[in-house]
């Protein structure tokens, strides 16, 4: 399978955006804070990591991020939801690494994350349609183990309709099985999209986040 063909990728995002110098620092710093604690920076945090004048400054750049799509920026709340692949609030996907637990946004999302910080994880997350426990553990680029044996991730044709986390990570999911997988297709007919064996979801998470911090 082609997996370039049919996954909407963060790099092209970044390469659209043609972010300043400084802008992509910015981007680098939050997926590091992520890394590393779980959740986004807060505005005085960038701006001192930065060196920016002034807090108008940061948020000026989180809603540049924002806007082409890096990251989803409440500014309302002044504060970042999230940062592709991370999620600062609790969902299904969870990744234990170094004895700390992140939040990805969709299923493809937790199993990019060892890949981009180049460090063994383990996958905790649940079929979308059972809710039966799925594991998934990845080191040195490969997949050491999983469970259950026929886990298979859906990857929608959706529109992304301007921000991916909101309308396509959504439905970025494990299923036990095939079959699961089209017990819940059976429950929405229109749902367009491919089903992924766990070799090429892999892959896929591989593809879309290995280069982001490098």
């Amino acid at each position: 399978m082609a997996i370039t063909a049919i996954v909407d990728t963060v790099a092209r995002r970044l390469t659209r955006a043609k972010l300043s110098e400084v802008e992509d620092r910015a981007r680098r710093y939050i997926l590091r804070h992520f890394a590393d604690t779980g959740r986004g920076p807060r505005i005085p945090e960038i701006q001192r990591h930065l060196q920016l004048a002034s807090r108008e400054d940061a948020s000026a750049m989180l809603t540049k991020l924002h806007a082409v799509d890096l990251i989803v920026y409440d500014a309302a709340k002044a504060s970042i939801a999230a940062a592709y692949p991370f999620s600062a609030k609790p969902t299904s996907h969870r990744v234990e690494i170094h004895n700390r637990t992140l939040h990805a946004l969709c299923a493809i999302d937790a199993l990019g994350i060892p890949f981009m910080l180049d460090t063994p994880a383990q996958i905790r997350s649940e079929c979308f349609w059972c809710h039966a426990a799925v594991e998934v553990d990845v080191a040195d680029g490969e997949i050491r183990a999983h469970r259950p044996a026929g886990l298979v991730a859906w990857y929608p044709e959706k529109d992304s309709c301007g921000c991916v986390a909101t309308s396509r990570c959504v439905l970025i999911n494990f299923f036990c099985t095939a079959d699961h997988l089209a017990a819940w297709r059976d429950t929405g007919p229109g749902e367009q999209g491919t089903a992924l064996s766990l070799d090429d979801a892999v892959e896929a998470g591989r593809m879309i986040f290995e280069n982001l911090l490098r």
